[in-house]
């Protein structure tokens, strides 16, 4: 099964992470936290991915071919309430990267 980046990494915080490819990997997550099971996560099709380490390199694998974009989309909404609780953020879209693109835009709109 295959992964289509860029990935969406959420953490136990609910924080989002939108990662633009393999490379990126641990440059926005760190190996203690894939050890600890802090993440769960999303390729930009709405398909759950597990992180993993391999080697003691952080990985990435489909868990499902099945998307959950409606699971996706929710995370990512909640991610902009707890970033920005005092002004209201609408929903945008169905196109996943538009929407964290949005998202960030409205955090910074503090």
């Amino acid at each position: 099964m295959n992964v289509s980046y860029p990935i969406f990494a959420q953490d136990r915080d609910k924080w989002m992470y939108l990662i633009e490819s393999e490379s990126k990997l641990e440059y926005h997550l760190e190996v203690i936290d894939i050890e600890n099971n802090e993440y769960i996560g999303w390729d930009k099709e709405g398909k759950p991915i597990e992180l993993y380490l391999d080697n003691g390199k952080i990985r990435v694998r489909s868990q499902s071919e099945i998307p959950e974009k409606e699971k996706l989309k929710e995370a990512l909404l909640n991610y902009a309430k707890i970033r920005n609780p005092k002004k209201e953020f609408k929903d945008q879209g169905w196109d996943v990267v538009e929407l964290f693109q949005k998202v960030e835009k409205h955090i910074e709109d503090r």
